[in-house]
């Protein structure tokens, strides 16, 4: 249980860590100038005198999104004036502070923090993803509250960025664990559950009526690149040991099941970020991920950012 004092002083440590977070972003952003930020670049300068009306019709031709939420938060920051690096730097913060907030409420340790806060897909979210940045804020804060507040950010993250659609069949999985067990001892389930199930399913499919053009076009370019033998290995190797350190063994095995169909259907790199955050905040309520088995995986996934900020302070691109 947290007390004030301690509520207190995490909000005091992740005000003290802004400067740190924003110098840090503003500094990768500063040397990403190729990849994805030459689209980004080029949609934020023409939204400066861009009315709210033609928005949509930009950030389709420019970058190919029928999302409605992140291209007017973007077009919030070009229509003020504000330099592009120093307004995503501030969206960066947000970001890096939730993920603080979130991981300090649960008693993380202090490694941990630091090595969740330079993960490697942590610097990609920072850098070349501001789109699924945007989603990634919104769901960070969703799960920092909860009641009435959680359920309306999930619900809006995909109009951030469908990918976040992604995370629910994990998030409808999870939650429905103890009633699969129940269901297979005893051929019951709880209303609860079937209700839970059918406002998700239902909400799934209004996001999904809405947005199928933009769902559909998304997931037919991600079917369309290989998906290597590497990137099955790394989900594999992830349900391994997050298997081995959770406490509910079969919470996280039907947490991490949704994702292995989508990387054959979707391809790895992005499916596996979301299965390492899935494995992240599960652990973490668990308060399992100061265990020495996740510090090590947790050490290679910041030891991953290495070369990937090398390449974007020598090449302007950390997909170089």
């Amino acid at each position: 249980m947290l007390t004030k004092s301690y509520q207190e002083r995490t909000v005091l440590y992740a005000f003290l860590l802004v400067p740190i977070f924003f110098g840090a972003s503003y500094f990768l952003l500063h040397f990403y100038v190729d990849g994805d930020q030459v689209h980004y670049h080029r949609f934020y300068n023409s939204l400066k005198f861009a009315t709210f009306q033609e928005v949509p019709s930009l950030a389709l031709a420019q970058l190919s999104s029928r999302e409605v939420l992140s291209p007017y938060l973007i077009w919030i920051g070009a229509s003020l004036g504000i330099d592009k690096n120093v307004y995503v730097s501030f969206l960066n913060v947000l970001l890096l502070s939730g993920i603080f907030l979130i991981l300090r409420k649960h008693h993380v340790s202090w490694l941990a923090v630091a090595l969740v806060l330079t993960n490697f897909y942590t610097v990609v979210l920072l850098t070349g993803a501001e789109r699924l940045k945007i989603a990634f804020i919104i769901i960070v804060y969703a799960f920092y509250f909860s009641g009435l507040v959680r359920n309306v950010l999930l619900f809006l993250s995909p109009m951030a960025h469908f990918q976040s659609l992604l995370f629910f069949p994990s998030i409808i999985f999870c939650t429905l664990a103890k009633d699969v067990k129940i269901f297979l001892r005893r051929r019951a389930i709880r209303v609860s559950s079937f209700r839970m199930v059918v406002v998700a399913g239902l909400s799934s499919f209004f996001i999904a009526y809405f947005f199928w053009d933009g769902i559909f076009i998304k997931g037919a370019s991600h079917a369309a690149r290989d998906t290597s033998a590497l990137e099955l290995l790394n989900i594999i190797i992830l349900s391994f040991v997050s298997i081995f350190v959770a406490v509910n063994k079969f919470r996280i095995m039907m947490a991490l099941l949704p994702f292995y169909p989508m990387i054959a259907i979707l391809g790895g790199m992005r499916i596996n970020m979301l299965a390492v955050v899935t494995v992240i905040y599960l652990l973490m309520v668990e308060h399992k991920l100061n265990h020495p088995a996740m510090i090590l995986m947790l050490t290679y996934f910041s030891y991953k950012s290495v070369p990937f900020i090398k390449n974007i302070i020598v090449y302007g691109n950390g997909f170089f």
